[in-house]
């Protein structure tokens, strides 16, 4: 059994269970070879369409046949007063312009405290004073940050950024699309403006419980739970930096070694993982001139798929398991991602036609 230290939601037993797929994504692919693009946000709550993820040359993943993990008739009825999700549900801290609330409330590992903040950049006046912060790790110049000095590092690359609305104040410098944070400089992340990372939210169905799992860790900086997602790599794909953080925080990779075919095998299963979302992330450790922006994929795994999978906790993850999506998990999530998970379990209940209970149980609907 993997478990999560003494977080209740958070316990699974290693057993498979299945359902039919995700479409793969069709789209051509477009924009900058990292596959940034613009915000599709806009689309929210139906399917967001953002570029294929890279097709793989290697010889394919057999995939087996997928199964239910309980036939129909078995299946409990649900009622929508019992749904994790009401029927017509809108993910509103995904909708553009929501989700500001934790970036100006949160102060990261370390941070100095944000005060109190004004709502917008058109209430920030001159009695608006927020603190300089940034770790004392980006003085050591390390690869994966900006140099220090910002109109250097912004005559090296253009700024990016999945949000259509780029703001800049009266030096250059990139103002977070949501708003003040309490905090400029770059605090904890390496990138002036948006530093870009990628979720991947793996889930199946417990056989012995017949409620919705997912892969979830517990952070080790801040000790709460999250989706095992991590930063992209310059020029990775997509799919690559899903198939790598999964086996880095998730399957011991770097601890123990002897995954490198698994991460190729993840990478082309995640070829037929559903688009989630694509824009910024609410995240404690956003200021004024750098924050979060992600890509968020589902992956539903068959029984044998999910069988195989020895979790192993490891790279940032204090801990990792099997974890039942049910409503009172998703409210302690880390960050943005109870809202990313809502937003897989919302298009996976419209691409199954079934529909999940509050604690996590797989159903059909029912008055």
């Amino acid at each position: 059994m993997n478990s999560i230290g003494n977080i209740n939601p958070l316990l699974g037993v290693q057993a498979p269970g299945g359902l039919r797929p995700a479409p793969a994504l069709k789209q051509e692919q477009s924009g900058p070879s990292d596959g940034l693009t613009g915000s599709v946000t806009a689309g929210l709550p139906g399917r967001p369409q953002f570029p294929t993820l890279a097709q793989i040359p290697e010889e394919p993943v057999k995939v087996p046949e997928l199964e239910t993990a309980v036939t129909p008739r078995e299946l409990p009825t649900i009622s929508d007063e019992q749904r994790l999700l009401q029927p017509g549900a809108v993910i509103w801290e995904l909708q553009p312009g929501w989700g500001h609330t934790k970036a100006r409330t949160q102060p990261g590992k370390d941070y100095p405290s944000r005060g109190n903040p004004p709502q917008s950049w058109s209430q920030a006046d001159e009695n608006y004073h927020p603190t300089f912060y940034e770790a004392p790790i980006l003085a050591t110049q390390p690869a994966w940050a900006d140099p220090a000095d910002m109109q250097e590092a912004l005559g090296k690359r253009e700024l990016q950024s999945y949000e259509s609305q780029q703001l800049k104040g009266p030096n250059g410098e990139p103002l977070n699309p949501r708003g003040p944070t309490g905090i400029h400089g770059r605090g904890l992340l390496g990138k002036f403006g948006a530093n870009f990372a990628a979720d991947p939210i793996v889930t199946r169905i417990n056989p012995e419980t017949g409620k919705l799992e997912m892969i979830a860790i517990v952070r080790e900086d801040l000790h709460q739970v999250a989706i095992p997602g991590g930063m992209v790599d310059p020029g990775e794909k997509v799919s690559g930096t899903l198939a790598r953080e999964l086996c880095e925080e998730t399957l011991g990779k770097e601890e123990h070694g002897g995954t490198t075919m698994q991460e190729a095998q993840l990478q082309q299963m995640f070829e037929r993982a559903t688009p989630v979302y694509q824009g910024y992330v609410d995240d404690p450790r956003n200021t004024d001139n750098a924050w979060m922006e992600t890509q968020a994929f589902h992956l539903h795994l068959t029984a044998e798929e999910a069988s195989q999978l020895d979790l192993r906790k490891g790279s940032d993850a204090a801990a990792v398991s099997w974890a039942p999506i049910s409503a009172e998990s998703l409210s302690e999530m880390y960050g943005s991602h109870g809202a990313f998970v809502k937003q897989a379990v919302l298009l996976w209940q419209q691409e199954t036609g079934l529909v999940i209970g509050q604690d996590g149980t797989v159903g059909r609907p029912g008055s």
